[in-house]
């Protein structure tokens, strides 16, 4: 454009210079905006130079939303970019075998958007033979799901599906029930709450606090919860559960969570997944925890995601 300018006749430099003007004013910004590059002209503004930088944190978090996202076409098949930060290579070892599934309640939709799957937890040596797990239906996460997320800021993986992570815990800790009598347990992340339904149908513990950071998800394991007092004549073992919205914070104090300082453990399964979460995390466990207390992690290896 300046170039053109230059070669205008003085005659009709006046409306090139009023063209080169409206130009600059499509694009310009009185303030610089952040991740892009740009230069500042005198009287004008700031102007790109170039395309917006990439986050490298926004788009981890947009990659694993993809991943979520896929849940919503089941049956659609993972692009090689995907397959690459793909976070859920299978869905079970085995360790915990479904005796049957049933539909929980419908929605407005007149289909079941979640059914009860009913784990055999005599596998692990358990006199408790089942648990009920509120699971959503392979295909029926909403994109009303995928809002209410970005409102909160929290994801909603953990009401997505059972990731196995939490299968291994609850069979590590099934397996160890002697160990928890009579102590405090609170989990964080619980997600669809295998291991803390499964802990609150055999574990003789003095009380259990169940957590996630999603409303969604603590509202499923509410309801969960209620199912499994009901489900059979044994009820649960634990007297005394409950669940909580918690969401990880490296400004929490113990005023704001009950128990906080009496834990004698804090478990979580598959938890590391988002670095930048890490400090808050440890922040929250070191706040529960009493000071004899023991932090249980179960995780897969995904790059870095356990330094």
């Amino acid at each position: 454009e300046m170039d053109g300018f230059a070669r205008v006749p003085s005659a009709g430099q006046d409306a090139a210079k009023k063209r080169l003007e409206n130009l600059w004013a499509l694009h310009r910004w009185k303030r610089a905006p952040s991740g892009r590059p740009t230069i500042y002209v005198s009287g004008y503004g700031f102007y790109p130079t170039g395309p917006a930088l990439v986050d490298p944190v926004k788009a981890k978090v947009k990659a694993r939303w993809k991943m979520v996202a896929k849940f919503l076409r089941p049956d659609g098949k993972i692009s090689a970019d995907l397959e690459a930060v793909s976070v859920r290579r299978h869905s079970s070892f085995n360790l915990l075998s479904v005796i049957k599934t049933e539909p929980a309640e419908r929605d407005d939709s007149k289909e079941a958007s979640y059914e009860w799957v009913h784990y055999n937890l005599g596998k692990v040596g358990t006199d408790t033979g089942t648990v009920a797990v509120r699971q959503r239906v392979a295909g029926k996460v909403t994109l009303q799901d995928m809002r209410e997320s970005f409102a909160t800021g929290v994801d909603n993986t953990g009401n997505v599906c059972l990731w196995p992570a939490e299968e291994v815990m609850s069979h590590y800790i099934l397996s160890k029930a002697s160990e928890f009598e009579g102590k405090n347990v609170c989990e964080l992340g619980a997600g669809v709450g295998l291991c803390g339904l499964a802990m609150a149908r055999t574990l003789n513990a003095n009380s259990l606090l169940l957590t996630d950071g999603n409303a969604q998800v603590v509202d499923t394991l509410q309801k969960a919860l209620q199912h499994n007092r009901t489900l059979d004549e044994k009820g649960l073992a634990t007297k005394e559960v409950s669940t909580r919205l918690l969401v990880w914070d490296r400004t929490l104090t113990s005023l704001e969570v009950p128990r906080a300082g009496t834990f004698d453990y804090v478990v979580a399964a598959d938890c590391l997944f988002f670095k930048d979460f890490h400090i808050d995390l440890v922040h929250t466990i070191k706040t529960l925890l009493s000071a004899s207390g023991t932090c249980l992690l179960f995780a897969p290896l995904r790059g870095t995601t356990l330094e």
